[in-house]
């Protein structure tokens, strides 16, 4: 059964009524609320994973080929499969197209960030040097995903407030 058949059952023995057309598109759109702001949370050793990720990619150009490939192929392969878990725990991937107002503006406002971010990695790694640029890697996603992470999840209780799903 899915949620929403067992929430449709619950629902229907609550009240002794069949929902009407408004009620069921309301739970279609509480629904829809709730598959962006439920999610399992990460913890704190999230960012700076990310950020040393971010680090080590940008690391690796300064590397001789055959070594920027090794580490381009197993920093990808580990983001592959560690996008693959989280969306098989989370039941979907996040979908800004799809995503209540709230949260889409704190999307916008993240890829934003991350040009502007990949812009001063590009010129701190160009000006200086690759260990310069890898520092600026390191700090600015650590900073930036958890910063986000509040971002988002302050989005998604008042997504969830406007839907009527809390209070």
């Amino acid at each position: 059964m899915t949620c929403w058949k067992v929430k449709y059952s619950i629902s229907n023995m609550e009240s002794e009524a069949a929902p009407t057309p408004l009620t069921q598109l309301d739970d279609l759109r509480k629904a829809q609320v709730l598959a962006h702001t439920r999610y399992p949370k990460l913890g704190p050793w999230y960012p700076p994973l990310f950020g040393a990720a971010a680090a080590g990619w940008v690391a690796a150009y300064a590397l001789p080929v055959w070594g920027s490939l090794l580490v381009w192929v197993v920093l990808g392969s580990t983001a592959g499969a560690l996008m693959r878990w989280y969306v098989a725990k989370r039941g979907a991937a996040p979908n800004p197209m799809q995503a209540p107002a709230p949260i889409k503006h704190e999307m916008v406002i993240y890829l934003v960030g991350l040009t502007i971010l990949i812009g001063a990695i590009l010129a701190a790694y160009l000006a200086i040097g690759w260990w310069a640029g890898a520092l600026v890697a390191f700090v600015g996603f650590t900073i930036g995903i958890a910063v986000y992470e509040r971002r988002y999840a302050e989005a998604a209780h008042r997504a969830e407030v406007e839907a009527g799903i809390t209070a």
